[in-house]
């Protein structure tokens, strides 16, 4: 079966082919020149020409109302051809045909014209008091309620007054679900507040509200084939209808949109003009109950819309999924630090407790004054480090190697290594074996030690020392381990110790020491001389068996008396307890 569509397609064109004039009617034009109510670029001076003959208005009229049928209205058959049925029209229009205008209703002649267009005209000599604003308004109203009505299942009214009793729209249709849609044709001047009032008791009672704007007249401009829009258009647009434009004596619509071919959008407040139109029959539009009437152009409108929205609440979903996410993270995450914050303030509790119950805090408490208490206890970033390295306190391990030095014999010298190794030993995991300090933790320990020597409470020999790049010999399996001086990466075997290099002229030897006398207690820390102990180093021991563990300890010195005023290169960093301090 062929559409509406295809019909006024196929007359238009066989129209052409029998020589007859192109007077078609502006919807079949349309059709001719539009792709689904769109003009394309090759054919735009063409659908500029339709645009303009859309908005040409005479004052023939293409409906008329049957008064011995309840004024049924009769659209003007401008599609015939056969001069029999041409005079039977005629006939028929003399015989019942009226204006449709509801203070007029005078008789009506059809007029088929060839060089005009053709349409009913009232009889001559029968009074016309309606004028053409008008008589466009009550065609169109008559109009849109004769497409109501032949729409299934659903009932019109013309003029019937709202539920309120406040309005009476120019056509109420009832749909088969039982909604009601107020239509609304616009040619008169409205200001927006009328307009506003209106609309407002319409939404208020009716389930949709539709304005058809009129073809002729200030809501309908063009220029360069351009529709410019006025301030009530704009008003319309801006409250989510579509606008609508409709042309009685030709029985179309127009629908106008902004955006793009592709990406169509309504028209909204801002829009001043558009060039995106689509004219389509009456006929080719459907009633529905969201928009009243749909034209086909209204319908992709919705689609572009729907899919839009659609895309938007994706975006919208994907932003919450996304946050919801994010708060899931955070929430874990504040899970974790308060897990965190309360693992490291009971391992804090369980440090203090095993510095408070142990034996170097008593001894530190027991020979040394508040200030050497003070000195001990502080700490810094890197000297925490340590501490949660070795699974102490911080006071913990700085008081134990001041003690490993401080309580060693008389004359013996510690090393660094040795003093490492022995702090080393004191941090254990759960299965008892020691935990070793990384090389980031070097620079912190060394820095203790200096303190140390700053503050008296030990005597430091030697320069700068870095346990990185110590002389080291290799074993048969490749580890390394430092040796006392000397040595290098290539050596295999143990080296010979060297001899002490002299950094300044050596003074004589002195004579023996005497004994030294008993010295009162100092009142301060200030008043503590070091005594200075240099050292001379004993052969090295022989290398270690191939299977040695790693040999941190370096030489210990012999009399103290031998070396004065020397210094031996390469030994590493040489620490000797200054004095006990007894109370």
């Amino acid at each position: 079966m062929r559409s509406t569509t295809d019909t006024l397609r196929a007359r238009t064109v066989d129209g052409h082919r029998e020589g007859q004039p192109t007077r078609v009617s502006v919807a079949r034009a349309i059709l001719l020149l539009m792709d689904e109510g769109r003009a394309p670029d090759e054919t735009q001076d063409q659908g500029q020409a339709v645009l303009k003959q859309f908005q040409q208005s005479t004052e023939r009229m293409v409906v008329a109302a049957d008064s011995d049928h309840g004024f049924k209205l009769v659209s003007f058959p401008v599609d015939l051809t056969d001069e029999e049925a041409k005079k039977a029209f005629r006939k028929y229009t003399y015989d019942h045909l009226v204006c449709v205008i509801d203070n007029c209703h005078a008789p009506l002649r059809a007029h088929f014209r060839t060089t005009r267009r053709p349409g009913f005209q009232h009889e001559p000599g029968t009074a016309n008091p309606h004028g053409e604003e008008s008589h466009l308004h009550q065609m169109g109203k008559r109009l849109v309620a004769r497409w109501a009505g032949e729409q299934a299942g659903a009932s019109v009214q013309v003029e019937a007054t709202s539920r309120d009793r406040t309005r009476r729209p120019d056509v109420t249709i009832t749909t088969p679900s039982g909604k009601q849609i107020a239509v609304e044709v616009q040619y008169a001047s409205m200001t927006i507040a009328q307009y506003r009032a209106r609309d407002e008791d319409h939404a208020r009672q009716y389930a949709a509200r539709v304005w058809l704007l009129g073809h002729a007249g200030e809501h309908f401009t063009v220029d360069d084939g351009r529709i410019k829009l006025n301030e009530l258009a704009r008003r319309i647009a801006d409250d989510g209808n579509t606008l609508l434009w409709i042309n009685p004596q030709d029985g179309t619509i127009l629908t106008a949109w902004s955006g793009s071919e592709k990406d169509p959008h309504p028209l909204r407040a801002q829009d001043k003009e558009t060039g995106l139109w689509s004219i389509a029959p009456l006929d080719l539009c459907h009633l529905d109950d969201r928009s009243g009437i749909l034209t086909p152009a209204g319908k992709r409108l919705r689609i572009a819309e729907e899919r839009r929205l659609a895309a938007l609440r994706e975006l919208e979903l994907a932003e919450q999924a996304r946050r919801e996410k994010e708060r899931r993270r955070a929430e874990i995450a504040a899970r974790h630090e308060a897990a965190r914050r309360a693992a490291a303030e009971q391992q804090h509790r369980e440090r203090a407790s095993a510095w408070d119950a142990s034996t170097e805090k008593a001894w530190l408490i027991g020979e040394h004054r508040d200030d050497v208490l003070t000195l001990l206890t502080a700490t810094s970033p890197e000297e925490e480090a340590i501490a949660n390295a070795l699974g102490q306190s911080c006071a913990h391990w700085k008081t134990r190697v001041y003690q490993h030095i401080a309580t060693a014999k008389d004359g013996e010298w510690v090393s660094w290594w040795k003093a490492l190794r022995a702090l080393e030993a004191t941090g254990t995991d759960g299965d008892g074996k020691s935990r070793r300090l990384s090389k980031a933790h070097w620079p912190a320990f060394e820095k203790y030690l200096r303190v140390l020597g700053e503050a008296g409470l030990i005597l430091v020999i030697g320069d700068d020392p870095n346990p990185t790049t110590a002389p080291v010999s290799m074993n048969g399996r490749g580890k390394r381990r430092p040796r006392p001086g000397g040595g290098t990466r290539k050596t295999v075997e143990a080296a010979p110790a060297l001899a002490p290099v002299q950094v300044t002229a050596p003074p004589p030897p002195p004579p023996p020491p005497p004994p030294p006398p008993v010295q009162e207690e100092p009142a301060s820390l200030a008043e503590l001389q070091p005594v200075e102990v240099l050292a001379e180093l004993q052969e090295p021991p022989p290398p270690p068996p191939p299977d040695s563990a790693f040999d941190t300890g370096l030489a210990r010195p012999v009399a103290t008396d031998a070396v004065a005023g020397t210094e031996r290169r390469g030994v590493g960093f040489l620490l000797d307890r200054l004095l006990r301090r007894r109370r």
